[in-house]
């Protein structure tokens, strides 16, 4: 059978499709696994990051109280007529010294205070608390020679964290001659155990859990295993020393006989690492449904395709069984034959065609017979 060129179109287009859908179905599966990898690390970093928040909302409100604190602080200050720098003691207006008692006094039990004099580029401690003993030159320039307040962590031994807010005190003339320490104890404060329970409430995955580390030294701060916490993350998982250097990114690693992936984040402010963790299974089982669902729509498609060409080949084909056939009964002798037109196409045409052949023999056969009738009728006249 020879086809016309629309269907032959039809039918090439028909194949590129069934030929183009397996060959997206197989090039995605190959490069499924590096997409999807691609997509759980950047979930695993983007996951770290949210977690992350919820020490930004503890960091602000543990700075709020600080400030508070040092608000009242200054206007007590301002109310006896400010400070000045006196024979290397900070008096005030009134006479009396500003002491750390005093300081205490105003600030109230909870907070730690200290008491830094400002002399020769550096501000020394010169009240008896755990804050530390000189201002570093980092922040030493952020407080005293730009006139600002600063909040920091300063660690206290290896596993205490203090949240200090330092504020520079000036004399009549506008000159820092002392810097005021109010902290907390970080640890301690609600609102830190509050940024524990809801980190610990929270879920990457399944089987996840998110937890924290001192980028400095690797010691766990949070973490849903309590035995944990205060063990040096490099301890507990030597692959995660990587963590500590780069301070920011996703790892795959094996422990204890199973495969996980972490991303982590460094907290700007803390110097804390927030990791979030999960087994790499709870992201394959993932990966797995994914491809059976390419695979499954890729059959689909292909037995679309196919029926779609069947159907094609149908249309085609019946018509031109039924020409055949009435050709046959014509060449017998059945002249009555006719087939149903049923569509402009070429098959449509020599539908129409053998039609009209039909029609034009049967008139000449019809005439020839009548002829022989008149010649038969003269034959018998001539014979009488």
């Amino acid at each position: 059978m020879k086809l016309s060129l629309k269907a032959k179109a039809s039918l090439l287009t028909a194949a590129m499709l069934i030929l183009a859908v397996a060959g997206t179905v197989g090039i995605g599966l190959i490069y499924m696994r590096e997409g999807l990898s691609s997509l759980i690390s950047k979930n695993a970093q983007r996951e770290s990051k949210l977690a992350s928040h919820l020490l930004d909302a503890m960091w602000g409100e543990i700075e709020a109280a600080n400030r508070a604190k040092l608000a009242e602080l200054e206007r007590k200050i301002s109310e006896k007529g400010g400070v000045k720098l006196k024979n290397g003691k900070l008096i005030l207006a009134d006479g009396s010294q500003l002491s750390d008692k005093a300081i205490r006094d105003i600030v109230g039990p909870g907070h730690l205070v200290a008491l830094y004099k400002v002399t020769a580029g550096t501000a020394v401690k010169i009240t008896a608390s755990n804050l530390p003993d000189r201002l570093d030159e980092e922040t030493f320039k952020a407080i005293v020679l730009s006139k600002a307040k600063r909040t920091k962590l300063e660690r206290s031994g290896e596993r205490g964290y203090l949240a200090v807010t330092y504020s520079p005190l000036l004399d009549d003339k506008g000159n820092p001659v002392a810097v005021v320490g109010v902290g907390v104890d970080l640890l301690s404060t609600p609102q830190f155990q509050k940024a524990k329970e809801e980190m610990l409430s929270l879920k990457p995955s399944e089987n996840g859990y998110f937890y924290v580390v001192d980028s400095k030294t690797g010691i766990t701060i949070i973490h849903p295993n309590p035995s944990l916490i205060g063990r040096r993350v490099q301890e507990i998982a030597p692959a995660l020393a990587e963590m500590l250097e780069k301070r920011s990114g996703v790892k795959v690693y094996s422990h204890a006989g199973q495969k996980k992936i972490i991303g982590y984040e460094e907290h700007p402010q803390l110097g804390w690492i927030v990791a979030s963790s999960a087994p790499l299974s709870d992201y394959t089982y993932i990966q797995n449904r994914i491809a059976l669902c390419s695979i499954l729509a890729g059959v689909g498609i292909v037995a679309v395709a196919v029926a779609a060409i069947a159907l094609f080949l149908s249309k085609h084909l019946a018509p031109l069984k039924r020409i055949a056939e009435a050709t046959r009964r014509i060449a017998q002798g059945d002249l009555t034959q006719r087939v149903e037109v049923s569509g402009n196409d070429e098959v449509g045409e020599i539908a129409t065609a053998l039609n009209e052949m039909t029609g034009e023999l049967a008139h000449e056969i019809g005439k020839v017979r009548e002829a022989t009738d008149h010649i038969a009728a003269a034959s018998t006249q001539l014979a009488s």
